[in-house]
Protein backbone atom coordinates (compact mmCIF):
# COMPACT_ATOMS: atom_id res chain seq x y z
CA UNK A 1 0.00 0.00 0.00
CA UNK A 2 0.69 3.84 0.41
CA UNK A 3 3.21 2.88 3.41
CA UNK A 4 5.60 0.55 1.00
CA UNK A 5 5.38 3.38 -1.25
CA UNK A 6 6.71 5.92 0.99
CA UNK A 7 8.92 3.47 2.19
CA UNK A 8 10.86 2.74 -0.86
CA UNK A 9 10.91 6.28 -1.60
CA UNK A 10 12.72 7.02 1.51
CA UNK A 11 14.99 4.52 0.62
CA UNK A 12 15.50 4.96 -2.66
CA UNK A 13 16.38 8.73 -1.50
CA UNK A 14 19.08 7.13 1.35
CA UNK A 15 20.87 5.37 -1.71
CA UNK A 16 20.85 8.26 -4.11
CA UNK A 17 22.35 10.57 -0.87
CA UNK A 18 24.88 7.40 -0.26
CA UNK A 19 25.84 7.45 -3.61
CA UNK A 20 26.02 10.59 -4.07
CA UNK A 21 28.28 11.61 -0.63
CA UNK A 22 30.41 8.20 -1.46
CA UNK A 23 30.94 9.87 -5.32
CA UNK A 24 32.34 13.35 -3.28
CA UNK A 25 34.63 11.33 -0.95
CA UNK A 26 36.59 9.73 -4.06
CA UNK A 27 36.57 12.75 -6.24
CA UNK A 28 38.63 14.22 -3.23
CA UNK A 29 40.42 11.15 -2.72
CA UNK A 30 41.45 10.92 -6.31
CA UNK A 31 42.47 14.97 -6.30
CA UNK A 32 44.78 14.30 -3.23
CA UNK A 33 46.29 11.28 -5.03
CA UNK A 34 46.84 13.03 -8.24
CA UNK A 35 48.14 16.15 -6.14
CA UNK A 36 50.53 13.55 -5.18
CA UNK A 37 51.64 12.13 -7.82
CA UNK A 38 51.79 15.44 -9.80
CA UNK A 39 54.40 16.94 -6.54
CA UNK A 40 56.40 13.63 -6.50
CA UNK A 41 57.14 13.72 -10.46
CA UNK A 42 58.03 18.05 -10.32
CA UNK A 43 60.36 17.30 -7.49
CA UNK A 44 63.84 16.94 -8.57
CA UNK A 45 66.64 15.72 -7.02
CA UNK A 46 69.29 18.18 -6.19
CA UNK A 47 72.81 17.61 -4.86
CA UNK A 48 75.28 19.48 -2.94
CA UNK A 49 78.89 18.84 -2.31
CA UNK A 50 80.80 20.92 0.36
CA UNK A 51 85.04 20.79 1.24
CA UNK A 52 87.07 23.16 3.79
CA UNK A 53 89.68 23.01 6.03
CA UNK A 54 88.66 23.91 10.14
CA UNK A 55 91.18 25.66 11.74
CA UNK A 56 91.17 27.24 15.80
CA UNK A 57 93.74 29.54 16.40
CA UNK A 58 96.04 28.53 13.71
CA UNK A 59 95.63 24.89 14.57
CA UNK A 60 94.06 22.33 12.54
CA UNK A 61 90.68 21.02 14.43
CA UNK A 62 90.66 16.98 13.98
CA UNK A 63 88.43 14.89 14.78
CA UNK A 64 85.76 17.92 14.81
CA UNK A 65 81.91 16.52 13.59
CA UNK A 66 80.78 18.51 10.54
CA UNK A 67 77.12 17.92 9.72
CA UNK A 68 75.49 18.52 5.82
CA UNK A 69 71.72 19.56 6.85
CA UNK A 70 68.83 20.90 4.48
CA UNK A 71 66.83 23.81 6.27
CA UNK A 72 63.36 22.98 6.07
CA UNK A 73 60.91 25.08 7.38
CA UNK A 74 57.68 22.49 8.51
CA UNK A 75 59.38 19.92 10.26
CA UNK A 76 62.81 19.13 11.17
CA UNK A 77 65.80 19.94 9.26
CA UNK A 78 67.07 16.69 7.30
CA UNK A 79 70.82 15.62 7.96
CA UNK A 80 72.43 14.72 4.39
CA UNK A 81 75.64 13.24 5.35
CA UNK A 82 78.16 13.61 8.34
CA UNK A 83 81.59 13.04 8.69
CA UNK A 84 84.47 13.98 10.71
CA UNK A 85 87.51 16.33 9.88
CA UNK A 86 90.85 14.55 9.75
CA UNK A 87 94.42 15.30 11.16
CA UNK A 88 94.76 18.10 8.89
CA UNK A 89 91.34 19.71 9.67
CA UNK A 90 90.00 18.46 6.09
CA UNK A 91 86.19 17.68 5.25
CA UNK A 92 84.14 16.25 2.72
CA UNK A 93 80.40 16.35 2.66
CA UNK A 94 77.89 15.21 -0.12
CA UNK A 95 74.47 14.87 0.03
CA UNK A 96 70.97 15.09 -2.18
CA UNK A 97 67.71 15.75 -1.64
CA UNK A 98 64.18 15.14 -3.91
CA UNK A 99 62.44 17.88 -3.12
CA UNK A 100 60.06 20.32 -5.01
CA UNK A 101 61.02 23.77 -4.06
CA UNK A 102 65.24 24.97 -4.41
CA UNK A 103 66.35 22.93 -0.94
CA UNK A 104 68.44 25.32 1.50
CA UNK A 105 71.57 23.42 2.22
CA UNK A 106 73.70 24.47 5.09
CA UNK A 107 76.81 22.78 7.10
CA UNK A 108 76.95 22.51 11.22
CA UNK A 109 80.36 22.34 12.84
CA UNK A 110 80.09 21.26 16.13
CA UNK A 111 83.32 22.29 18.13
CA UNK A 112 85.04 23.27 21.32
CA UNK A 113 87.13 26.50 19.65
CA UNK A 114 86.82 29.24 22.20
CA UNK A 115 84.75 27.63 24.01
CA UNK A 116 84.78 28.39 28.32
CA UNK A 117 86.65 25.85 30.30
CA UNK A 118 84.74 25.19 33.21
CA UNK A 119 85.54 22.35 35.64
CA UNK A 120 83.63 19.04 35.32
CA UNK A 121 81.74 20.31 32.15
CA UNK A 122 82.44 20.11 28.14
CA UNK A 123 81.59 23.03 26.50
CA UNK A 124 80.67 22.94 22.90
CA UNK A 125 79.48 25.57 19.99
CA UNK A 126 77.59 24.97 16.99
CA UNK A 127 78.39 27.32 14.39
CA UNK A 128 76.29 27.28 10.60
CA UNK A 129 77.60 28.33 7.49
CA UNK A 130 74.58 28.15 4.57
CA UNK A 131 75.92 26.82 1.04
CA UNK A 132 75.46 29.53 -1.56
CA UNK A 133 72.79 28.52 -4.14
CA UNK A 134 74.57 28.18 -7.40
CA UNK A 135 76.75 25.36 -5.83
CA UNK A 136 73.51 23.37 -5.69
CA UNK A 137 74.07 20.98 -8.56
CA UNK A 138 76.67 23.26 -9.67
CA UNK A 139 80.53 23.42 -9.35
CA UNK A 140 81.64 22.06 -5.66
CA UNK A 141 81.68 24.38 -2.72
CA UNK A 142 85.18 24.73 -1.55
CA UNK A 143 85.03 26.91 1.58
CA UNK A 144 89.34 27.08 2.23
CA UNK A 145 90.01 27.20 5.43
CA UNK A 146 87.49 28.46 7.99
CA UNK A 147 88.45 30.28 11.36
CA UNK A 148 86.50 28.70 13.73
CA UNK A 149 87.85 31.46 16.79
CA UNK A 150 85.12 33.81 15.06
CA UNK A 151 81.44 33.79 16.47
CA UNK A 152 78.73 34.44 14.62
CA UNK A 153 76.06 36.62 15.94
CA UNK A 154 73.53 34.94 18.06
CA UNK A 155 75.97 31.63 18.98
CA UNK A 156 76.05 30.07 22.21
CA UNK A 157 77.76 27.64 23.72
CA UNK A 158 76.38 24.76 25.16
CA UNK A 159 77.99 23.09 28.24
CA UNK A 160 77.07 20.12 30.01
CA UNK A 161 78.38 17.80 32.82
CA UNK A 162 81.30 15.17 32.12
Amino acid sequence: GPFYAVTVLICSCFVIECLSNCYLVMTKLSLVVLLSIIGLLAAKMQNVTVTGVLECKGKYLWGTLVELMEKDTADPDDLLDTTRTSSYGKFTLKGGENEFASITPYIKVTHNCGTSVIPGKVCTRKTKYFVPKQHINGPIYDMKTISMDIFDKGEKEDCKKV
